[in-house]
């Protein structure tokens, strides 16, 4: 039995294999798989500044309450309790931004 493919078909599998003129312009010159487009360079840009942008927020809420409660216990005699609770007011603070910047992207 032999297997005959439909010829509508046929210039559907031609269109697939033909060069376009991005490729042929390309000729010649040495093409890596890990380069990207303009458009993803612009994603993975994106990515990595919410990253940093989500780790400064978390890091410097939380140091920012280590430090105004250090100053105050001490400024005042309260040793850690206002520490503590500035401490968990940061945390509280860290995680409202990480919401917040998670909504943007």
């Amino acid at each position: 039995m032999q297997y005959s493919f439909p010829k509508e078909n046929w210039g559907e599998a031609m269109e697939d294999t033909t060069k376009s003129e991005a490729d042929s312009e390309k000729v010649g010159k040495k093409q890596n798989f890990g380069e990207f487009t303009g458009a993803e360079k612009r994603t993975i840009g994106r990515a990595v500044a919410m990253m940093s942008q989500l780790a400064f927020t978390a890091v410097g809420c939380i140091f920012a309450g280590v430090f105004l409660g250090r100053f105050l216990d001490n400024l005042l005699g309260t040793s850690p309790w206002l520490m503590i609770v500035l401490i968990v007011f940061g945390c509280l603070a860290a995680f409202k931004g990480i919401i917040d910047v998670a909504k943007k992207f």
